[in-house]
């Protein structure tokens, strides 16, 4: 897919309007609100951290979490507000 090899045109990174994650700062000059993650970011540095995560999310693995997923899914799904 041309989106997938042209890393030198399209890219990911939020402040070119890539992929963003969370909502609004608290404020303007809040440090911590665009803290970069591998899914926001271009190769090669998505690559390199990606390699770093990718082994505990095969299938196996994945099934031996998959209680605790369930879990804290319905526990975030169970916070949000009712008729809002």
């Amino acid at each position: 897919m041309e989106l997938e090899r042209r890393h030198d045109v399209f890219s990911s990174l939020w402040r070119w309007g890539g992929i963003t994650l969370g909502g609004m700062a608290k404020e303007e000059t809040d440090p911590f609100f665009h803290l970069p993650s591998f899914i926001s970011q271009d190769t090669p540095i998505h690559e390199t951290q990606r390699r770093g995560v990718q082994p505990r999310f095969n299938p196996r693995n994945l099934q031996q979490m998959e209680g605790m997923i369930r879990r804290r899914a319905g526990e975030l799904l169970d916070d949000l507000p009712i008729d809002e």
